[in-house]
């Protein structure tokens, strides 16, 4: 093993086995390491959408979560380079770090109160629609801008720049 894509490999030889539990107040959720090979295949996917490839740097601004460990993963098998910042870090930090290191893509927590406004930031939470949607999307859905932007889900409606759209129509 040279490489952490080496790493990669190994989890589906552990597929059946937990990686990582995530609790949230009082929900508890366990991820494989088959659902962290899959997830982290399925950002690397979009990545590769959001033309992100072998040396680019991507920013990750967010407390620990799957979706942190999905765009790690997802990273590496991209061949981009992780540039973490620390969550507690302020806003002129991370836009220090970003820009110092010549990021081509932030990945930070919407429950950032001041959050790094660049055309090349999404919500790392949102990474689980984005990737979810790419997978049973219409190929000329997949293909659309509406995926570079950072999505919220609300109440079964994505909010973009202050319009919504019901999905279920858009995905039909």
């Amino acid at each position: 093993m040279n490489t952490l894509q080496d790493i990669h490999v190994l989890f589906e030889s552990r597929a059946a086995q937990t990686v990582m539990i995530y609790r949230t107040g009082v929900r508890r959720f366990a991820y494989s390491y088959a659902d962290l090979a899959r997830l982290s295949r399925q950002c690397a996917a979009w990545l590769k959408a959001q033309d992100i490839g072998k040396g680019d740097r991507v920013v990750i601004w967010s407390p620990n979560s799957p979706w942190w460990a999905v765009a790690f993963w997802g990273c590496v098998l991209r061949g981009a380079v992780v540039v973490p910042v620390d969550f507690m870090s302020g806003k002129g930090r991370a836009e220090s770090i970003a820009s110092h290191s010549g990021a081509k893509l932030i990945l930070q927590s919407r429950y950032k109160l001041d959050p790094l406004e660049r055309g090349n930031a999404a919500n790392i939470e949102d990474i689980q629609y984005a990737i979810a949607q790419r997978a049973t999307a219409p190929a000329a859905f997949r293909r659309s801008a509406f995926l570079r932007t950072s999505l919220t889900v609300v109440s079964g409606l994505w909010r973009r720049h202050g319009r919504c759209v019901d999905y279920t129509a858009t995905l039909r």
